[in-house]
């Protein structure tokens, strides 16, 4: 399947144009979560916030 942008949801990166979060998703295990660190994901509206979770559930 072609990739296409994805304004709406969750973005899946083999199915949507997205930036690449891997490396913030690494850091947030190491760093907050292997620690058992509490964090926020706070930022503006159609900012990946959504996305970012969805990763780091994967992962």
């Amino acid at each position: 399947m072609q990739k296409h942008f994805c304004s709406t949801g969750t973005c899946i990166p083999e199915k949507h144009y997205m930036v690449d979060m891997s490396g913030r998703i690494e850091l947030l295990i190491k760093e907050y979560i292997e620690k058992g660190r509490y964090f926020t994901i706070n930022r503006a509206r159609q900012y990946g916030k959504t996305t970012m979770l969805y990763l780091l559930e994967k992962n």
